[in-house]
């Protein structure tokens, strides 16, 4: 049962294929919400809320607002401070930041850890712990009728997998689950590029006036500043 005020979701592409891209978004949450059940079953330190979406098809009832043929989903509105927690794919921001929020990402942990490496429930977002239009990646990829992988284009299978956990790293409600790093050597990697980016970002900010990197202030634009020894050539300028 949905309550309070509703959102729709419209995939124009959907309707040619009669729905299904509504039909598998909302069976993809419906998979997710039994394994928020399972998080909680485990005791977490806090608990979760994946909340439930339905498809409707758009009857003649509203000949002016909708083609008759018209899929919508529909799920609850969960209000302001809407947030996206993490992605599926490889998410720098996460190892820059340790502001960011642990029990969305260990929901997505456990996900892994508890379908023994089948499956992972990531995308996380929604207001508070109360999550929305998640997305599944599988560890095996069969296609369907439709030459998509199961949960559609955004499961990017193994590869994706491993893209997600090299930018995971377990802190205080992952250990306190007893959820171990699947792979080590992937986020060590991501952890690399962590330390790059926050270098140049630590360099970019004792530097302000872009004279490091030839960028003139306030424009956007490269500049070249030459020195006053420097060589010019009649048909090229350059500095030696």
């Amino acid at each position: 049962e949905l309550l309070g005020i509703a959102v729709e979701k419209f995939h124009r592409n959907a309707q040619k294929l009669g729905g299904e891209i509504h039909f598998r978004d909302v069976h993809m949450q419906f998979v997710a919400q039994c394994w928020a059940q399972r998080f909680n079953a485990a005791s977490p330190p806090k608990t979760i809320t994946m909340i439930p979406a339905v498809v409707i098809q758009v009857d003649d009832a509203h000949p002016d607002a909708f083609d008759p043929t018209e899929y919508l989903s529909v799920e609850q509105y969960l209000g302001e401070g809407f947030e996206k927690y993490n992605s599926n794919v490889f998410t720098l921001q996460l190892l820059l930041s340790r502001r960011t929020r642990e029990t969305p990402d260990a929901f997505s942990h456990f996900t892994h850890s508890a379908s023994r490496g089948e499956l992972l429930v990531a995308d996380i977002q929604g207001v508070g712990d109360m999550y929305t239009d998640p997305q599944i990646l599988t560890q095996r990829d069969p296609r369907d009728e439709l030459g998509l992988p199961p949960f559609g284009i955004g499961n990017t299978s193994a590869e994706g997998i491993k893209l997600w956990f090299s930018s995971h790293q377990c802190r205080g409600v992952c250990r306190a689950m007893g959820l171990e790093h699947p792979f080590p050597s992937e986020l060590e990697e991501g952890l690399g590029l962590a330390r790059k980016t926050s270098f140049l970002l630590d360099l970019i900010q004792r530097h302000p006036r872009g004279g490091l990197f030839g960028i003139a202030p306030g424009t956007g634009s490269a500049t070249t500043t030459m020195p006053a020894d420097a060589k010019v050539d009649d048909k090229k300028s350059k500095v030696e």
